[in-house]
């Protein structure tokens, strides 16, 4: 897989985070959703609102906080009361505890930068490319890095971006 630092042009080609962090202080991790550049996407997600979402008929909850939707599948391949954070190149899979009232926040932020929006140097197109976390603005950049280092109220937490094939 190469390395770019911009996009490669391809139809349909969009941008993607998706990170998860256990909530250690609600107050900080709040503010930090509120304060994003694009808060759409950036949920905070509590024990309760998943095991409600695993009793539903098909199991995944969507969350919608009036600019975007969130949505959480529980995971029928891996351990109990794990649930998966999908987007159209990745997933992450993260574990609760049904017997403790935790929250977790999550991070599904796609682009929407279009057909024309990248440049290429060359015709190697690929289905997925890296690019750097300082591509995205920097509300998406400042909620990823807090994931990845535990601030802003959260534990240490996983991400992963980059972009490719969307359709």
């Amino acid at each position: 897989m190469k390395t770019r630092n911009s996009f490669v042009s391809n139809s349909s080609s969009s941008s993607f985070i998706l990170g998860v962090a256990k909530v250690t202080n609600l107050s900080e991790a709040t503010v930090l959703v509120e304060t994003a550049n694009k808060p759409y996407n950036i949920f905070i997600v509590s024990t309760t609102e998943l095991l409600e979402a695993s009793e539903s008929k098909f199991g995944s909850l969507d969350l919608a906080n009036g600019k975007g939707v969130l949505h959480l599948k529980e995971s029928k391949y891996t351990k109990p009361n794990t649930y998966r954070l999908e987007s159209f190149q990745s997933d992450l899979d993260f574990e609760i505890d049904p017997a403790i009232e935790e929250h977790f926040l999550c991070l599904s932020y796609i682009g929407n930068e279009g057909d024309l929006a990248f440049d290429s140097a060359d015709n190697d197109w690929e289905s997925i490319y890296d690019i750097e976390l300082d591509f995205f603005e920097k509300g998406i950049q400042e909620a990823a890095i807090s994931i990845m280092c535990g601030t802003n109220g959260l534990e240490k937490g996983h991400c992963s971006w980059g972009a490719g094939r969307d359709g």
